[in-house]
């Protein structure tokens, strides 16, 4: 089994919202299924944009509804990971968590 490189754990998020990614010539729907202060976990809404997003790409999340768009809008990431329709990201600055960090369950 690989070796878990993460700086911290990632806490599935208890209603994932929906975002909007962008970047790379792509455009996607996805829902956040897990988040840590360094990285989330993206479940994309449709298999034809998920084949569009590449490891390595450099994006951001372009429009967020809900309780974690104060946090999460116009954050930008890198895909680490790709697996189906899921991916894998870490953030290109830290987030600091403030009162949305209440809707991720502990």
């Amino acid at each position: 089994m690989a070796e878990e490189r993460r700086k911290a754990q990632r806490t599935p998020v208890s209603a994932p919202d929906e975002v909007v990614i962008s970047g790379s010539g792509v455009e996607a729907v996805c829902r956040v299924r897990d988040l840590s202060p360094y990285g989330l976990r993206l479940e994309f809404t449709a298999p034809a944009q998920a084949e569009a997003v590449r490891r390595g790409a450099t994006l951001r999340i372009a429009s967020c509804e809900g309780p974690m768009g104060g946090l999460l809008c116009e954050a930008s990431f890198t895909v680490v990971w790709k697996k189906g329709d899921s991916c894998g990201a870490q953030f290109a600055r830290p987030l600091r968590p403030g009162p949305e960090a209440d809707y991720v369950s502990l």
